[in-house]
C-alpha cells in the first residue's frame, strides 16, 4: 500500500509539472479591443509600458497597442513599413529578417537580462482600424522547443473587436 501511495503522489507531481505552460484548457482573454487564446495557466497583470500582458509560469505575452494618433500620417503606414520603423528602433538587438506565413508577419530575437538570463521572443505584428499592434511572446531560450508551435497557436488566435 505503501508503495502504491509513493507511486500515487510522484505521478501526481509529474502531471502538475507538465501542466504548467502550453497545456491547459484554453481561455480566451480580452483587453482593450483585442482577444487572444491562450491557456487557463495564464492571468493577466500589469506592466509598465505594455498595453496588456499576460503571463505564465514559463511564458509572457506582452501586447502594445501604438494608436495612429502618435505620429502624423501614422494610419497611411503599411504593415511592412511599421515592420521596418519597430526593427529600425531595435536594431542594437539581434533581430532576425521580417518573416511571414500564414497570413502572420513577426520577427524573432534572444534578450540578455540584467539576471543574465536569456529569452527568446517571436514578435508578431498586426494593424487594426486605429493602431498597429506589437504583440510579443517570451520564454527563456532553453525552452523555445516546447513552445515555438504554441506561439504560433496562440498568434493565429489574436483578433480585435
Amino acid at each position: 500500500m505503501k508503495r502504491f501511495l509513493s507511486s500515487f503522489f510522484v505521478l501526481v507531481i509529474l502531471i502538475a509539472v507538465t501542466s504548467c505552460g502550453a497545456t491547459g484548457e484554453a481561455r480566451e482573454f480580452s483587453s482593450h479591443g483585442m482577444n487572444i487564446t491562450l491557456t487557463d495557466h495564464f492571468k493577466e497583470i500589469d506592466m509598465d509600458g505594455m498595453t496588456v500582458t499576460f503571463d505564465s509560469s514559463d511564458v509572457a505575452v506582452f501586447a502594445l497597442k501604438e494608436a495612429f494618433t502618435l505620429m502624423d500620417g501614422f494610419e497611411n503606414y503599411t504593415l511592412e513599413q511599421y515592420g521596418e520603423l519597430v526593427m529600425n528602433n531595435n536594431s542594437s538587438k539581434n533581430l532576425s529578417e521580417m518573416k511571414s506565413a500564414d497570413g502572420l508577419m513577426w520577427f524573432e530575437y534572444d534578450f540578455n537580462n540584467e539576471n543574465n538570463e536569456t529569452y527568446y521572443y517571436y514578435t508578431y505584428i498586426f494593424k487594426t482600424d486605429d493602431a498597429f499592434w506589437l504583440i510579443q511572446f517570451a520564454t527563456l531560450t532553453e525552452n523555445i522547443e516546447d513552445y515555438r508551435d504554441s506561439f504560433v497557436t496562440w498568434a493565429k488566435s489574436i483578433h480585435f473587436d
